[in-house]
């Protein structure tokens, strides 16, 4: 059965299946890709994604807030974080754990 289902939908892009399952009273909903989220014509016309300069790798697409507030800012200012970029933050700062605890969590592959 899988089989033959798998052939048959082949045929048919997420957009078609999801009209005649709908015309036909069956309930279906696509499930989006990375790629498909970022094509979105909806969501580039809401400026969703933005481009934010990244330390290592350059210019990289970042998603900004999933709603917009009048008057509210939604623009992405920050670039994604490096691996380990907010430890100290995190483990010292907000955890209580000492500068050199952390060294040693570092030193030992923890982190």
């Amino acid at each position: 059965m899988n089989e033959r289902l798998s052939q048959w939908l082949r045929n048919y892009t997420k957009v078609e299946l999801c009209r005649m399952s709908s015309e036909a009273g069956v309930p279906l909903a696509p499930v989006a890709t990375t790629a498909d989220v970022v094509s979105s014509e909806q969501l580039r016309g809401r400026d969703f994604f933005v481009q934010v300069e990244h330390a290592e790798i350059g210019k990289v697409l970042t998603p900004t807030t999933s709603f917009k507030m009048e008057g509210v800012p939604s623009r992405a200012t920050l670039p994604p974080p490096l691996l380990g970029q907010h430890n100290g933050e995190v483990y010292v700062d907000r955890l209580g754990y000492s500068k050199q605890e952390l060294g040693r969590l570092r030193c030992c592959s923890v982190i």
